[in-house]
């Protein structure tokens, strides 16, 4: 008779007396509530097994029990009941002895059933924002802010009830802690069933963005838009990579063979591996903190990389300020930006130069000025952004607005050093349908350097610095080029070389159009020619 009146609660079949009848076996007997318990856990495996045969076996008969609940909706829904069926022994156990000023079990079901609505409904939503955008769609900043805002709102607003339902069950008491119970005749050859612990609802504090290859989330393989609970981990197998997101927008990208434990909503621990993070400007006394086996990292806003090399941990920083402290002794000190730390047993901890051997421009980190350039997305690109020249032109014509100073540009700023030479290579390509050979040229200003073997402008003040490279139009997609008319030989690249270490500039100009630039790399240790579909390297 109790496996009826579960299964009529679990169905939503429920009469008024029926509800009246559960609600006092629950209040009168202990055991009834681990009954409902072990109940909803043997249906809902009941569930999941039957949606990975239920394809493949069409025609076998199920139990009533087994269609009723495949029935209902997705796994996770069954789960939400279960997690429901807690919550109701929780309010029931939590009732005054007397029960005067209980509430009436219909309006705590009808409570608990709105909950489960309500998930259901934000779960729905958070799926349909976390769908990707049509490639062909056109930028629309103002939408992707309001997007960010609802999924924001919706994130808030489940995490809220499951906390509110981590409480409830809180509340109740403990397995195997004291209770009074009546006594009951154990029948012969039986005994009760172990105590059943209590699931715990743990609020999301990240999310896989992007991966690639096998990437685990626990025990079990990630996929992209999955969710990081707190205390979980991720493990990353040779030649995968993934970039998990916080919510505030800090970013960070393991590298292959990187295991992290217990993710927490400001705080990881790297255990293995290398990470490199993007981390956003953090409110006073809520830093980023990142720990090793041999170290701890508090960042305030920056752009770092941890690593562990055996027996230390080394942190090198390109942008902002990191505090990094020695867990062995305490000792700590303060990084900046374009300098590096290693915490070790019996080496000093001392902050030293970053020599800086390969430099990368992104699209997204350039300064337009100007209408000649803009910002496009672009699936081929290494990033899936391009800059994009879409007016045609010839090189003539981009000539006399470069002598007036009226051709647009865009610009890059960045940090290199001044002892250095660099093998300049640009990855582009043109998007003119005919006369491919015409439209396929850049122009490369890079002030306080010196530049070898220059294919110079011709008749432009200040030409000195500036370089042509060109040659997209020889290949259909994108490719890398290193200087004027690149025909493909095995030709040394452009070199670069600064004037003096520190901050410097780069720009470029679109000569020779329409066409797309998807990186420029100055690069001290690639001196032959990339392959065509070799990507942008990620900046170490």
């Amino acid at each position: 008779m109790q496996e009826e009146l579960f299964d009529k609660y679990l169905s939503g079949s429920m009469a008024p007396e029926d509800e009246l009848r559960l609600a006092q076996l629950l209040k009168d007997d202990p055991a009834v509530g681990e009954a409902l318990v072990r109940h909803v856990r043997e249906t809902t495996l009941l569930v999941q097994v039957a949606s990975q045969v239920g394809a493949a076996q069409p025609a076998r008969r199920r139990s009533s029990r087994f269609r009723d609940f495949r029935a209902r909706g997705p796994r996770w829904g069954l789960v939400a009941a279960a997690a429901a069926v807690l919550f109701l022994l929780a309010v029931l156990v939590a009732l005054p002895p007397g029960g005067k000023t209980a509430p009436k079990p219909s309006t705590v079901d009808h409570e608990i059933r709105r909950a489960e609505e309500r998930l259901c409904e934000i779960r729905q939503k958070e799926e349909e924002l976390a769908a990707p955008r049509p490639v062909a769609a056109a930028p629309d900043p103002e939408a992707d802010r309001k997007r960010e805002e609802e999924r924001a709102r919706l994130r808030a607003e489940r995490e809220r009830i499951e906390l509110d339902m981590k409480a409830a069950i809180e509340r109740a008491p403990k397995p195997g802690g004291p209770r009074k119970v009546e006594e009951r005749r154990e029948e012969p050859g039986k005994s009760d069933a172990p105590p059943q612990s209590l699931p715990d609802t743990k609020a999301t504090v990240a999310t896989v963005r992007e991966m690639e290859g096998d990437v685990r989330l626990g025990k079990v393989r990630a996929g992209p838009g999955q969710a990081v609970l707190a205390g979980e981990g991720l493990e990353t197998a040779a030649g995968s990579r993934a970039v998990v997101e916080f919510p505030d927008g800090t970013r960070v990208r393991l590298d292959p063979e990187t295991r992290v434990r217990d993710v927490q909503p400001k705080r990881l621990h790297l255990e293995g591996g290398a990470l490199v993070a993007d981390v956003t400007r953090q409110v006073p006394g809520k830093s980023m903190v990142f720990t090793t086996p041999h170290a701890e990292a508090t960042v305030l806003g920056t752009t770092l990389r941890i690593l562990i090399e055996a027996d230390a941990t080394r942190l090198e920083v390109t942008e902002g300020r990191v505090r990094l402290k020695r867990l062995s002794d305490g000792q700590a000190v303060e990084v900046a930006h374009g300098h590096f730390a290693v915490a070790a047993a019996g080496l000093p901890l001392v902050e030293k130069a970053l020599p800086i051997s390969e430099i990368v421009l992104l699209p997204s980190k350039a300064l337009r000025a100007g209408r000649d350039w803009a910002l496009v997305p672009d699936d081929q690109a290494s990033t899936r952004k391009a800059l994009e020249a879409s007016a045609v032109r010839s090189f003539d014509q981009s000539l006399s607005l470069l002598k007036g100073n009226s051709l647009g540009f865009v610009e890059f700023a960045f940090i290199a050093d001044a002892d250095t030479t660099y093998q300049l290579w640009v990855r582009g390509r043109c998007t003119a349908a005919k006369d491919r050979e015409l439209h396929d040229g850049v122009a490369i200003e890079v002030p306080g350097s010196t530049l070898s073997d220059q294919f110079l402008i011709p008749n432009v003040p200040g030409g000195s610095d500036r370089v042509y490279v060109s040659g997209f139009g020889a290949r259909a997609g994108y490719t890398w080029v290193c200087r004027a008319g690149d025909h493909f030989e095995q030709t040394p690249a452009v070199t670069v070389r600064f004037n003096r270490p520190g901050p410097q500039k780069l720009r470029m100009f679109a000569i020779e159009t329409p066409v797309r630039i998807d990186a420029v790399w100055l690069s001290a240790t690639q001196k032959t020619r990339p392959a065509d579909e070799q990507p942008a390297p990620a900046i170490k």
